[in-house]
Formats: structure tokens, C-alpha cells, sequence
């Protein structure tokens, strides 16, 4: 077992490796909230990667985040982060990890700022071309209803113009990304 006596408490009862990767996969889904900016913004970037490696039906699933998929959210990104380079795999298991270790240290979730949110995403929407920024506005009204196309285009759309935002801006999204 692992040198981390709040995981071997966890795990002491667990003899599934199946359910062991469930509850791992829990805790860290759980603890991305208490990442740093940092690594929130790393987070960002890798996820922005993924899915643009995704075909339509698989970045809506990751973009739409639902909660009842993620066993099928969970297959889609296994298959796109294995398409990134070892590095980048490499931090997206050490971000799980910081994740997983947050959450079992319950360590305390970062202050969130909904002001800030609504800058962000006004400066985001600035940065993009017109017609753009019209049809991401749209697409963001309707996410849950939205079609594949239009969900994963804003997807792609919202990481990769967030990625370009001076750092508070960027940072406020990371964590809203985070959040969802």
C-alpha cells in the first residue's frame, strides 16, 4: 500500500481493484476544487488538448460533464489523454493526485468570486471575432439541450480563448472550469 495512512484508511476494507479506482477516482474528481491557480490552469490547458482529440459525440460528453455518464466520460478521456505525449499524461495523473490527496486532507476550497466570473467571461467573449462571440453566447444559453455540434464547438471555443486571458481573468475561469 501506499505511504498515505488517509488512503490505506480508505481502502483498508476494499478488496475490488475495481472499487479501489472507483473511490480514487471519486476523491479526486471531488478534490479538483482545491487545486491551486496553478494547477487549475494546467488543468485547463490539458483539457483543452483532449478535446480537441475527441470526435463530436465525445467532446460534448466531456464538455457537458454529466454526472451520469461518467463512467463513459471517463472512457473518452482514458482514450484521448493515451493520444498526448508522456509528459502531458504524466500531469494530468499528477493533477488527479494533488486532487485525490486535497480531498482526502480536506483541505479547504479556494474562495470563488461570481463577479469575477462575469469579467472573465465578458473579457473572453471580447477577444473573440464578432460572429464568434455571438454563436459561443448562444451555445452557452443552451448547453444541456444544445446539439453535439454546437456544445463541443463552445467547448473547444471557451478553453481555448480562456487560455489566451491575462492571468486573473484566466485564473477565474481555471477555477470555475473546476468548479463545474
Amino acid at each position: 500500500m501506499l505511504a498515505l495512512p488517509e488512503l490505506n484508511a480508505r481502502l483498508e476494507k476494499v478488496d475490488d481493484v475495481e472499487q479501489a479506482f472507483e473511490i480514487g477516482m471519486t476523491l479526486s474528481e471531488s478534490g479538483v476544487r482545491k487545486l491551486d491557480t496553478n494547477a487549475l490552469e494546467e488543468r485547463m490547458r490539458i483539457i483543452a488538448r483532449v478535446i480537441e482529440r475527441t470526435d463530436v459525440v465525445g467532446c460534448a460528453l466531456l464538455v457537458r460533464g454529466e454526472r451520469g455518464e461518467a463512467q463513459k466520460g471517463a472512457e473518452v478521456l482514458s482514450a484521448a489523454l493515451a493520444e498526448l505525449d508522456a509528459q502531458t499524461i504524466n500531469d494530468w495523473f499528477d493533477l488527479a493526485f494533488k486532487a485525490m490527496l486535497a480531498e482526502l486532507r480536506d483541505a479547504p476550497v479556494p474562495t470563488f468570486d461570481e463577479v469575477g466570473i462575469e469579467d472573465a467571461m465578458r473579457a473572453l467573449i471580447a477577444i473573440l471575432p464578432s460572429d464568434e462571440a455571438d454563436r459561443f453566447a448562444d451555445a452557452l444559453g443552451s448547453l444541456p439541450e444544445g446539439s453535439d455540434e454546437e456544445v463541443c464547438w463552445a467547448g473547444k471555443t471557451l478553453y481555448r480563448a480562456a487560455l489566451k486571458l491575462e492571468a486573473p481573468h484566466r485564473a477565474v475561469l481555471a477555477r470555475a472550469l473546476a468548479m463545474e
